[in-house]
């Protein structure tokens, strides 16, 4: 009984060493592996484990975004997005043996505001297809009037009052037939421009004023804008900000408009307010 006893025990220790030396599996963990950042710019600490004797930081290409390591973290930092878009970037962390966990930071474009709109007027009109259609998305068109061409036509939007600052406006042309599309146009806006204009960055055409130059109602030419005709929905970022916007008068060259007509779907006015 004794000699088996003897023989029990060193089996017992030697599965006990055998059992003891396994090694521990290959692993690596990151806290958040899709992140959402602001567009002021902020530093983030993401934890990260890793049973990994053995890895490297693949950093990412863009150059707005810097990433560090520091014991445990993962130090994520991303500088202010002057764009309004968001913008996107990745890095991995790659282990030998080959193990690889990426991260994908997202950060958000400036946030905007949409200005309220009080009126519109326009000096030529087709009944039924009012300017005021061009306020309200998926309704029907403005187009001037079937029954005569104009060299000049003005489409004037007042903005509510307290707008603080008009920096974007977004365009959609009508978005069926072609007649009365844009070409040419000039945007003329009534508030204190915050701001220099340079004439020679944003004035393309020998037509409808010098860039920059005030009128006798107190608007001030902030741009043309040649649309070409187009049908796609265009955002046109002013090149200054009005403060204390009041009204916006589009002056539409009836010459370089299809047709000779004016038309328009949708007009929406937007502040950066970030």
């Amino acid at each position: 009984m004794k000699k088996l006893l003897f023989l029990i025990i060193p089996v017992l220790v030697l599965s006990s060493c055998k059992e003891d030396e396994t090694p521990v599996p290959y692993s690596m963990y990151i806290e958040e592996t899709n992140l959402t950042l602001v567009a002021e710019g902020e530093t983030y600490y993401n934890r990260y484990y890793t049973y990994i004797p053995e890895f490297e930081l693949v950093k990412p290409e863009a150059d707005w975004i810097e990433v560090t390591m520091d014991k445990e973290f993962i130090i994520i930092k991303v500088e202010r997005n002057e764009g309004l878009t968001s913008r996107t970037a990745s890095f991995s962390l790659v282990g030998k043996p080959t193990t690889t966990r990426t991260v994908t930071v997202t950060q958000t474009g400036r946030p905007t505001r949409v200005l309220q709109v009080s009126g519109a007027e326009a000096n030529s009109e087709q009944p039924s297809e009012e300017i005021t259609n061009a306020l309200i998305e998926n309704s029907d068109i403005w187009h001037s009037s079937w029954g005569e061409k104009l060299d000049n036509y003005y489409a004037v939007f007042d903005l509510r009052e307290g707008s603080e600052e008009l920096n974007i406006i977004e365009i959609t042309p009508r978005d069926y037939g072609n007649n009365g599309r844009w070409g040419q146009v000039g945007i003329w806006v009534m508030g204190s421009v915050d701001g220099e204009i340079d004439p020679s960055a944003s004035d393309p055409m020998d037509w409808g004023g010098t860039i920059g130059e005030k009128d006798a109602d107190g608007y001030t030419l902030m741009m043309k804008v040649d649309f070409a005709q187009e049908g796609d929905p265009r955002s046109i970022l002013l090149p200054a900000g009005i403060l204390n916007p009041r009204k916006v008068k589009f002056h539409i060259d009836g010459k370089t408009s299809y047709g000779g007509f004016a038309s328009l779907q949708y007009v929406r006015f937007i502040q950066i307010v970030g």
